[in-house]
């Protein structure tokens, strides 16, 4: 999902490191692989193409700052962010994001 247009995983979450990298690289390609998913192969021309780079997006943000979370709850290791919980299915607000293309979700 690299593309110099927009914004990657790694910027949106500010991952620095070669651990984090590694990290944001597999909730990049898991998050990609669950939207595309949940999208499948009939409605996937339905959904545009910045509908589903920010759903992607959203779930690789969740899925890479579990690492961080004890007890789904994550810290941001700064002072100016307060702790949120995050939530415990990865897809919900791509779920949400998505809604208005496929149909059948709530």
């Amino acid at each position: 999902m690299a593309d110099a247009d927009h914004v990657t995983l790694a910027e949106y979450v500010g991952a620095a490191g070669d651990a984090a990298l590694k990290l944001v690289a597999d909730s990049a390609e898991e998050a990609e692989a669950m939207v595309d998913k949940r999208i499948g192969t009939t409605a996937y021309a339905d959904v545009p193409p910045p509908v589903r780079r920010r759903a992607i997006l959203e779930v690789g943000a969740d899925l890479y700052w579990r690492k961080a979370s004890r007890n789904g709850v994550v810290g941001f290791e700064t002072q100016d962010v307060q702790p949120m919980r995050l939530a415990r299915d990865p897809m919900s607000t791509a779920t949400s994001i998505l809604a208005p293309w496929l149909v059948g979700l709530a």
